[in-house]
């Protein structure tokens, strides 16, 4: 049973993170819970196309952004920290029209980690919407880094501008502060 140790005395079962977002996923290769993902796809983004195509976009990129994150950055997948850390680093690569620094990535994440976990919004959110605001989260980010990615391949000044505007929106939105006054560097962020 749930909570039996070997010597068949009660155990507490592990206390989840604040930031767990992982009841995301059933088995295999598929989510669980796709609301997220319904909603990116159903926005008019940067990508043409139908709902179902923009839909596999995004699981795709969210599920391969699961698989590897780790490996890559030492940061947990299916994580809210994780989730602002891609946002984050999405907003900075489509603001300032370069890569994020791969060192860069932990110690944002650190960061994220502790104010998100102190935060009584997200302490009190529920278990069902993190999934969601993980998808969201993961998605925007890094659909504004493979749009910059593709824009350093093909440039296009009005896309661009119009990805630099997403970029400060982001950074607006998470910060209440303008572009120019978040600070990133291995340290983490600051704002001015």
């Amino acid at each position: 049973t749930w909570g039996r140790g070997k010597g068949g005395g009660d155990k507490a079962a592990p206390k989840r993170s604040v930031l767990d977002a992982s009841n995301v996923f059933v088995s295999g290769d598929r989510f669980n819970d796709v609301r997220g993902i319904e909603q990116l796809a159903a926005q008019d983004g940067s990508m043409a196309g139908d709902y179902f195509r923009r839909k596999g976009f995004y699981h795709k990129m969210i599920w391969n952004f699961d698989q590897n994150v780790q490996r890559l950055y030492g940061v947990p997948p299916r994580n809210l920290a994780t989730g602002m850390t891609a946002l984050l680093a999405g907003g900075y690569a489509a603001y300032y029209g370069k890569t994020f620094p791969d060192a860069w990535v932990k110690p944002l994440y650190r960061q994220a980690e502790k104010l998100m976990t102190d935060n009584p919004r997200v302490q009190s959110a529920r278990l069902r919407d993190k999934p969601v605001m993980y998808q969201l989260m993961v998605g925007v980010g890094m659909e504004l880094q493979l749009v910059q990615l593709e824009l350093q391949k093909n440039p296009n000044p009005a896309m661009q501008r119009r990805l630099r505007e997403a970029g400060a929106q982001v950074l607006r939105t998470v910060f209440d502060a303008e572009p120019d006054q978040v600070q990133f560097s291995s340290s983490g962020l600051r704002v001015k």
